[in-house]
């Protein structure tokens, strides 16, 4: 007798996005994106401080941080030392991604030798798309190669322990409590005085942190946490109209700007991608 046994797998890699091998020089910042996609920042020499939504990691080397769909993230380096990263973005789905959340990791040489590697076969695979080849055999077999070798790596990634990244300052804990409370008060329309007085902060104050640890001013991060319920509003079901009223802008259509610039796409885009 013959029965078959269904395959239940809990991480699939769906597409990939970029692979950045380079250094940052001393003194670099960036301000800040967020996207519906996973992320991983491996820093291989040097130092990087990176936040992810309220989070604020202190990067060495051999260590590698997951960004989430959604969060928002950025990273600089200080004015005294550079740092030599290896980025990955990709898009992947199943129960278990969900154990990669907010994880940062300090990689043994094995393991940052695999994720080297894994990289390097991920950008083989995008050259080949970019360079016109992708309905060949030969970027079939790449792609498929690539994903099955990111998806096994993720699965070693999962048990392992997370590492020490933060060294809790006084102005890192302010800055995850402005984020925080921002978070917490993202569908209501709030000045930026007014998110201040809930952080039991001055204003000036507010943005002196903001300044440290983002080049997205206050108002601006508030707008992407808006942004960020509303793509979680979207995939809820609720309608364009609905969801621009409920986070306070002025009108649908100001909200489809905003969200389009925000995200790349229009809701109506992101709506569909949700349902395939």
């Amino acid at each position: 007798m013959y029965t078959f046994k269904p395959i239940i797998r809990d991480i699939n890699v769906e597409s990939f996005f970029l692979v950045i091998d380079t250094v940052r020089p001393k003194g670099y910042s960036f301000s800040g994106e967020m996207h519906d996609f996973w992320e991983l920042v491996y820093v291989k020499e040097g130092h990087a401080i990176a936040t992810g939504d309220e989070r604020i990691y202190e990067l060495y080397p051999s260590q590698l941080l997951f960004h989430k769909p959604l969060e928002f993230h950025q990273i600089k380096t200080d004015d005294n030392i550079s740092a030599h990263v290896i980025i990955i973005s990709f898009k992947a789905f199943g129960g278990l991604m969900k154990k990669l959340e907010n994880k940062c990791l300090t990689l043994t040489p094995e393991e940052a030798a695999l994720y080297e590697k894994v990289s390097a076969q991920m950008k083989v695979s995008i050259d080949l798309f970019l360079s016109g080849n992708r309905n060949t055999e030969k970027y079939k077999s790449a792609s498929t190669k690539a994903a099955v070798a990111l998806e096994d790596m993720l699965m070693r990634f999962i048990e392992k322990d997370d590492a020490s990244t933060t060294n809790n300052s006084p102005t890192q804990q302010l800055y995850s409590r402005i984020i925080s409370v921002m978070s917490q008060h993202c569908e209501e329309n709030l000045s930026v005085d007014d998110i201040a007085k809930k952080c039991t902060i001055s204003t000036s104050n507010m943005k002196r942190i903001f300044k440290m640890y983002s080049d997205k001013g206050v108002a601006k991060s508030f707008l992407s946490l808006k942004i960020r319920r509303a793509c979680e509003l979207i995939s809820a079901g609720f309608t364009t109209a609905e969801i621009a009223d409920r986070l306070g802008f002025s009108s649908t259509a100001y909200f489809h700007t905003v969200f389009k610039r925000e995200m790349g796409i229009s809701p109506a885009s992101y709506r569909k991608s949700k349902k395939l």
